[in-house]
């Protein structure tokens, strides 16, 4: 207990999981702690009395005194949707969302429930399952699967010592095509399936190896995704990274590798796994990121709009094609010269 009265609980290693606010009086103090996600729920609900904040892997859950929770990610503490008791939750859930669990989980449990905020990015998920506390499902606004997959923090121990993240069982391959399932089996014989994303197209990826997955179209097509590479890149950039959706670019005929995070963001590489793009899906670029520019951009942004974040930059046809939050396109050469400002679509 500090001397505010606040109250923290530390785990044995000494990281925080709880802070408690028992009075209400004591919003201040839960205001300077949460800070801009404290402003987005005051502006939400209006007037509002923060109990508790809970650690977790995505980020922050904040607890109201009247018992709603809010969840926050850590990388830009955007609002990822409602926590419900389980049994509360479920009542939210689509028909097609429990089946779909009925068929992937028929012994599992749900454990965890996560409903996304009303206004949702189409990259986000709409609904977040966890089942056993092992396994991730998410789903999109419709109901349809998006990825499923074992959790981080839930590995097991393979004999060279290797942490492994948990093999999905057969009830989940088994939502799969055949087809996929057969040309899967014929490339990876001994794959140790972790992790399924599909996506509206018919692309099926499944993540065989620890640093390698396969993505397939309706089995017909195949190609193999080097996932090092693209986690070399995001963790210089993302700390907090622990599910990621990867995909061959399947709207171009050479080599391209999608990979899209839960919090929006989305990257496409070429067959070097070199970036290409990085849109933020309306979020701003962190500072780290800016790196990535070459220096006439950045010096351009601080001197003409360094109040206004950059959210996308494209670099096609040899330029770079960079967005603002607010809307303003520019245009700037392969050497970061600016060359004009772009029409918006």
């Amino acid at each position: 207990v500090l001397s505010n009265n606040v109250e923290v609980d530390f785990t044995h290693e000494g990281v925080w999981k709880k802070v408690a606010f028992p009075d209400a009086g004591m919003q201040i103090f839960a205001r300077k702690f949460l800070k801009e996600m404290y402003d987005f729920m005051e502006a939400k609900f209006g007037e509002i009395s923060v109990s508790a904040v809970y650690a977790f892997k995505e980020g922050v859950s904040a607890e109201l005194s009247d018992g709603r929770r809010l969840v926050f990610q850590h990388e830009g503490s955007r609002c990822l949707g409602y926590e419900y008791s389980v049994e509360t939750g479920e009542e939210y859930l689509p028909a097609k969302v429990k089946d779909c669990i009925s068929k992937a989980f028929p012994e599992g449990t749900v454990t965890r429930i996560i409903l996304g905020p009303e206004a949702l990015n189409t990259a986000m998920p709409a609904y977040r399952v966890w089942i056993d506390d092992t396994y991730l499902l998410l789903f999109d606004k419709e109901g349809e699967w998006m990825s499923v997959s074992g959790e981080f923090d839930r590995v097991s121990v393979a004999e060279d010592g290797e942490m492994l993240f948990p093999e999905l069982p057969q009830t989940v391959l088994d939502l799969l095509p055949q087809k996929v399932r057969t040309q899967v089996c014929e490339y990876e014989p001994d794959a140790r399936i972790t992790s399924i994303s599909c996506d509206k197209k018919n692309y099926y990826t499944l993540q065989v190896r620890p640093d390698e997955a396969l993505c397939t179209y309706e089995g017909e097509k195949t190609f193999v995704i080097k996932i090092g590479r693209v986690q070399d890149f995001l963790k210089n950039y993302f700390t907090e990274v622990h599910q990621m959706t990867i995909a061959w670019n399947h709207d171009y005929s050479h080599p391209l590798v999608s990979a899209a995070l839960p919090n929006g963001f989305g990257f496409v590489f070429n067959g070097n796994y070199e970036w290409l793009r990085v849109n933020g899906g309306g979020q701003i670029w962190p500072d780290s990121m800016l790196s990535l520019l070459p220096s006439g951009i950045v010096s351009y942004w601080k001197n003409t709009a360094a109040d206004v974040g950059i959210t996308d930059v494209d670099r096609k046809d040899g330029n770079y094609h960079v967005s603002l939050i607010d809307g303003t396109r520019w245009l700037f050469n392969a050497y970061g010269k600016f060359i004009k400002y772009e029409a918006v679509k």
